[in-house]
């Protein structure tokens, strides 16, 4: 039973076309002049290590870190929220590198406040390179706008050198005095940190070369043309030549449609997106081939049925599978993009692109694109093969005297057949009369015999 053809896909094939065509326009546009957001992971940078003495959450160090304008990797949160990463850009320039090193130092006094009990009766200043004079103190508490009295040194323990030549290094204890208000006891902690130093150090600090990223990008490159050749390679072997253009430029679509999004919205490329191209890529090959699959079926059922009958009828057929999948995947991702941490949401995010674009390439593109080869082929062999019979003749028809005299007698044999006959004489009459007469002699003798 043949599905019914509600849509013609085939006869509006330039206009999905076209609509692909202003999308990858517009992606490479933006390619061309915003360039893409490319992550520490590519450029380089710092990775901090660090420990909190109370459970925080993504969102909790992503609001630290939000004044201070630092471009930074998505946070990732380890050992139950105790400790956390943060890979944050570097800076080859001195002056550069010197600023953002104050910044982080800032950062650091912020996570030391946020991320640590402060405990009014026993603060301390871990590390102290030197001992804390009274003026010294006095300085940084009229700075804040506490009073002189507002905090007491307890206590100053020296603390061993590690190596030889170390400075000496103190853990001081403070006791604050009068401050009860929590917002009070941060700022005055973030005083003294920042004041007199001191503050907890992150656990680990590890640095990302440029280089690393140049052969991560170089790495990515490389996976995606591989999964190219790869694909193919396959379906050249499992359908033919044509299907396989057809499906490879589906998939550029979809790369281009992906890279362009990341690159308007200037979201932060990183070895993520490498993970999203490659799963992308994986998803529409995989519609683009059941539709494929159909059309080959169909042509083996029904080998007088027309060529855009058979990519219709296909489409139709595959159209509520492929809808389907589309819509259960984007379900998924959509609950990882609304309740997932920032670290997924932006791999989700392109996910979400991609699977679309995937979809849309299957759908609108690929089957249409195989039909416009065949035709292109069908149309180029059915003009070279009147050309090829036309010289064949003209050598089979030389010029040949013998040839040319048979033509001729064919041709005027049949009018001097039908041409009417001259009446006979007299004398012709009686010779034939007396030919009769000798064969009917001839004929008794032999009877009598």
């Amino acid at each position: 039973m043949q599905t019914r053809i509600r849509f013609d896909f085939i006869k509006t094939r330039y206009v999905w076309f076209a609509i692909a065509l202003i999308f990858m326009a517009t992606g490479l546009a933006s390619l061309g002049i915003r360039k893409l957001n490319y992550g520490i992971d590519f450029t380089g940078g710092r990775i901090l290590w660090f420990q909190t003495g109370v459970p925080v959450k993504t969102a909790d160090v992503e609001k630290v870190m939000a004044p201070f304008d630092i471009k930074h990797n998505p946070v990732q949160i380890m050992a139950g929220g105790y400790e956390f990463t943060v890979k944050t850009e570097e800076f080859a320039d001195p002056q550069k590198a010197i600023a953002f090193g104050e910044k982080i130092r800032s950062l650091l006094i912020a996570f030391n406040v946020e991320f640590h009990e402060i405990d009014p009766a026993s603060f301390k200043l871990l590390r102290m390179q030197d001992q804390i004079k009274a003026s010294k103190l006095k300085d940084v508490l009229k700075k804040a706008g506490f009073p002189e009295d507002a905090v007491t040194l307890v206590d100053m323990e020296e603390v061993p050198p590690v190596e030889e030549g170390d400075v000496l290094r103190y853990n001081m204890t403070f006791r604050f005095n009068g401050i009860d208000k929590k917002e009070d006891q941060k700022k005055l902690a973030t005083a003294l940190y920042d004041g007199l130093g001191g503050f907890r150090q992150f656990t680990r600090e590890d640095k990302v070369d440029p280089v690393f990223g140049i052969e991560l990008r170089n790495n990515a490159a490389t996976a995606l043309i591989i999964a190219i050749v790869c694909m193919l390679i396959y379906i050249s072997i499992r359908f033919e030549f044509w299907y396989a253009v057809a499906g490879i430029i589906a998939l550029l679509h979809d790369c281009i449609i992906t890279i362009g999004f990341y690159s308007i919205f200037q979201l932060e490329v990183n070895s993520a997106f490498v993970a999203i191209i490659l799963t992308v890529f994986g998803y529409s090959i995989n519609d683009t081939i059941i539709i494929f699959d159909r059309m080959r079926e169909n042509i083996r059922k029904n080998k007088k049925m027309s060529l855009d009958a058979v990519v219709n009828t296909s489409l139709w057929e595959t159209m509520a599978r492929s809808i389907n999948t589309m819509l259960t995947t984007q379900m998924a991702i959509v609950a990882i993009l609304l309740l997932g941490g920032q670290s997924i949401k932006d791999f989700a995010l392109g996910m979400c692109v991609g699977v679309f674009a995937g979809g849309y390439s299957s759908i609108f593109l690929a089957a249409s694109m195989v039909y416009l080869f065949k035709t292109f082929e069908s149309k180029k062999g059915a003009a070279s093969a009147p050309q090829t019979a036309g010289s064949k003749s003209k050598k089979a028809s030389a010029p040949a005297p013998v040839q040319e005299r048979e033509t001729r007698r064919e041709k005027t044999a049949p009018a001097a057949s039908s041409a009417p006959r001259a009446p006979q004489t007299a004398s012709q009459d009686s010779t034939e009369d007396d030919k009769k007469k000798k064969d009917n002699k001839k004929h008794g003798k032999q009877r009598r015999r």
